[in-house]
């Protein structure tokens, strides 16, 4: 408040309000819509695909994804710090984004990319400097929120392998161009 009334500092408070609600939206249709296309592609039992792909003609989304979502969210927010909350969020991206990198370091060297159009220039550079940075910033979190998001991963890759591995060819694949399945 030295540099500015307190007006200013209001108007800056309902700026950034209104920022964090706007990617919270964003954010809950993003997961309703990833749920929403992997059931679509057969990555739930037969009776959640058929749920999690139903769109209600008057809505034009995917409705029970999105209530899902909004209410998985709103039990965290009410049972979990802010705190806690946005660590956990934290210390899962640092996985994602390994896993991301591992993901690149693997599909080159296994030739799963030989004829993407993309090159990754000065390879492979670019992963390797995202481990090493993503390495340094995992030993800076808590035992707690690291146990909690390797925890999350061990469950969804034991998922793959008991349920989606298994089904081959009829599970996980992109049945239709996608942009196509909400119009």
């Amino acid at each position: 408040e030295a540099t500015s009334n307190s007006t200013v500092n209001t108007i800056v408070s309902l700026g950034v309000v209104v920022a964090i609600l706007n990617a919270v939206i964003a954010i809950v249709l993003s997961y309703a819509r990833i749920i929403y296309s992997s059931a679509r592609d057969r990555a739930w039992p037969g009776v959640l695909n058929q749920w999690f792909t139903n769109i209600p003609p008057r809505l034009g989304s995917p409705a029970i994804p999105t209530a899902l979502v909004g209410v998985v969210g709103a039990i965290l927010c009410l049972t979990v710090s802010v705190d806690t909350l946005t660590n956990l969020t934290g210390a899962s991206l640092v996985v994602d984004y390994a896993l991301i990198a591992i993901a690149a370091i693997v599909a080159r060297i296994t030739g799963a990319t030989r004829n993407s159009p993309y090159k990754m220039p000065l390879w492979p550079l670019w992963p390797i400097l995202a481990l090493a940075a993503l390495g340094y910033v995992f030993t800076q979190q808590t035992r707690l929120l690291l146990t909690v998001s390797l925890v999350t991963m061990a469950i969804g890759l034991v998922y793959w392998l008991l349920f989606i591995r298994p089904q081959g060819k009829r599970a996980w694949n992109l049945l239709e161009a996608a942009g196509n399945d909400l119009d």
